[in-house]
C-alpha cells in the first residue's frame, strides 16, 4: 500500500486526479483545476513524509485515504466561495432572499436546489422538458445525462438521486432554469431574478 500510493503520487495518476475532481465537483459544485490537485497531493505527500520522519511515507490505510479525498473536497469547498480566475461572480433574487455564488454553474446548481425543495416529484417532467438532441442535462446519472461521454457531464446533485450536467453553455443554463420556473410556477424576474454572462 505504501509503495502504490507512493507511485500515484509521484506520477501524478490521471484517474487519481480525475477521483479527486469529481467528487470536490459533486460536493460543492465547483470543478477545481487539475494545478489545484496536484498541488494539494504534493502538500499532502509532503505532509505525510515530515509527520513519519522518514523519506518514505507511512501505511495509508482505506480510512485515511478517504481523509484525504474529503480534505481535498473541504479545501475546494472553501475555494469555491471566492471568484474564480476568469469567472463572473453571479448574483440572483430568489424569493426576496439575495444571493451571491462564484460562476454561473454553481448559481444554477442553487437556483434549482432552491426551487426543488418539495417539488422533487416534478423532476421526471422536468428532465424531460430539458432534453437535448444528444444530452439530457438533468437525470439519474452521468450515463443518462451524457450517454456518449458521461465522464464529460460534470454532474452536480441537485435532488436526492438527480443531478444537472454543467458540461453547458450559459444560455442552456438559463434555459433550464426558465423551464424549471415556467413547470413551478414561479415568476421571472418577480420571483427569481437572475441574468447569467452571455446567457441572451
Amino acid at each position: 500500500m505504501p509503495q502504490a500510493w507512493r507511485e500515484l503520487t509521484n506520477e501524478v495518476h490521471e484517474q487519481l486526479l480525475e477521483a479527486l475532481i469529481d467528487k470536490a465537483e459533486a460536493l460543492c459544485g465547483y470543478k477545481p483545476a487539475q494545478d489545484e490537485v496536484i498541488r494539494f497531493l504534493r502538500n499532502l505527500k509532503a505532509q505525510s513524509f515530515s509527520a513519519s520522519g522518514t523519506s518514505s511515507p507511512a501505511p495509508v490505510s482505506s480510512r485515511s485515504a478517504r481523509s484525504a479525498t474529503d480534505e481535498a473536497a473541504a479545501t475546494v469547498s472553501n475555494t469555491a466561495l471566492a471568484k474564480t480566475s476568469g469567472e463572473k461572480t453571479i448574483t440572483f433574487t430568489y424569493r426576496g432572499d439575495v444571493r451571491t455564488a462564484p460562476n454561473a454553474s454553481v448559481a444554477l446548481v442553487e437556483i434549482l436546489r432552491s426551487m426543488l425543495v418539495g417539488h422533487e416529484e416534478n423532476l421526471p417532467e422536468l428532465a424531460r422538458a430539458v432534453r437535448g438532441t444528444k444530452i439530457n442535462h438533468i437525470g439519474q446519472s452521468p450515463e443518462e445525462i451524457n450517454p456518449a461521454q458521461p465522464h464529460l457531464a460534470r454532474a452536480v446533485e441537485i435532488a436526492p438521486g438527480w443531478s444537472v450536467g454543467l458540461n453547458i453553455s450559459n444560455q442552456t443554463k438559463l434555459g433550464i432554469i426558465r423551464s424549471a420556473c415556467e413547470l413551478l410556477c414561479i415568476r421571472m424576474p418577480e420571483d427569481l431574478d437572475v441574468r447569467l454572462p452571455n446567457a441572451n
